[in-house]
């Protein structure tokens, strides 16, 4: 079992500069802690606890210009972790802010996509040809077909079979074919 290390206790005037660093004057967790002479963990928490006991909702730090530019440019290149260690920020923070700022990590499925998955499946198509004429992945029909209540077909075990023993026949009449012009 570890041993816990208690830091210094905060006082009035430590928590009246913590609001101000990190509300008003937009410093950075790493400028704050060396301005408090506290670790930055020490920081976050207690920045934390005044949210929560205090109803502080204004002791969100803002986002800068540079950290808005910076999120736009590396959010679907770098994991959400590694920027918000990268701007001294919480994972939920930047996540909040790609929000705000109308970025997604990952391509979403649009209405008009919807609609030519749900055209597609009462053509009667699997999901796996859904995917492959609307150039998507089987994942995201499967999972439009469950959010949006898509009926699609699904292939039976002699479906799949017969599919399969004609892509093997036609590889091996290639194949023969090929042999005989040999």
């Amino acid at each position: 079992m570890g041993v816990q290390i208690m830091g210094r206790r905060w006082t009035e005037g430590d928590i009246s500069l913590l609001k101000y660093c990190y509300y008003s004057a937009d410093m950075s967790l790493n400028d704050i802690a060396k301005t408090l002479k506290r670790s930055r963990d020490g920081i976050r928490n207690k920045a934390y606890d005044l949210r929560k006991t205090e109803d502080l909702h204004l002791l969100r730090r803002p986002l800068s210009d540079m950290e808005r530019d910076f999120i736009r440019e590396n959010y679907r290149k770098y994991p959400v972790n590694e920027i918000a260690d990268m701007l001294g920020r919480s994972y939920d923070s930047i996540r909040s802010a790609a929000v705000d700022l109308g970025i997604a990590k990952y391509r979403y499925t649009t209405l008009s996509d919807i609609d030519n998955i749900r055209r597609l499946a009462k053509e009667g198509l699997y999901a796996s040809q859904i995917a492959r004429e609307l150039k998507m992945s089987t994942t995201r029909i499967y999972k439009a077909e469950k959010k949006y209540k898509i009926r699609i077909r699904k292939a039976t075990g002699q479906e799949k079979t017969a599919a399969l023993r004609k892509i093997i026949n036609q590889d091996w009449e290639a194949i023969i074919g090929k042999a005989n012009k040999i």
